[in-house]
């Protein structure tokens, strides 16, 4: 997955019936499980809690590839740099891989509707303008077997 956070990654993957069938290795749901175990939300512990999730993460992708399991990375990737990694290692092990690239918003009030929509998750303006600055429409040269382009905000 390719996108800014509020573009509709999770929703996709949930609601896209071969895609919902494969395990999904993220960062946010232990972060998510760990705030509603505190009774807080996400955005609260995010600072404490992301150096560990991270390390979740890449221990269930090493178990996914022992097991030769097909899976997600359900996270914003948003530079050919942050996906290299993620291409490296799926080449390494002979996967295919499929990207889905999420559009970014046409106008602000998409993505500042998205935002409201998810009071457990606020992620400041300054570092979503900071993420649409950054991204980098992924494209075949990195290594993907196919782009599927998604647009969220439809």
């Amino acid at each position: 997955m390719v996108g800014i956070p509020y573009s509709g990654k999770s929703t996709f993957i949930r609601n896209h019936p071969t895609l919902s069938a494969l395990s999904v290795v993220d960062s946010d749901s232990l972060i998510e499980k760990r705030a509603q175990a505190e009774q807080t939300t996400y955005s609260a512990i995010f600072n404490r809690e992301i150096e560990a999730a991270l390390k979740y993460r890449d221990w269930h992708v090493q178990k996914l590839i022992r097991q030769q399991r097909s899976f997600i990375v359900d996270q914003t990737n948003l530079t050919r740099i942050a996906r290299a990694h993620w291409v490296e290692l799926a080449q390494k092990h002979h996967y295919r891989i499929v990207v889905f690239a999420f559009a970014l918003p046409r106008d602000e009030s998409q993505l500042l509707a998205r935002r409201q929509q998810r009071a457990d998750k606020v992620i400041p303006i300054e570092v979503l303008a900071d993420m649409i600055q950054a991204f980098e429409d992924p494209n075949e040269s990195e290594g993907f077997s196919s782009i599927v382009r998604v647009d969220g905000y439809a």
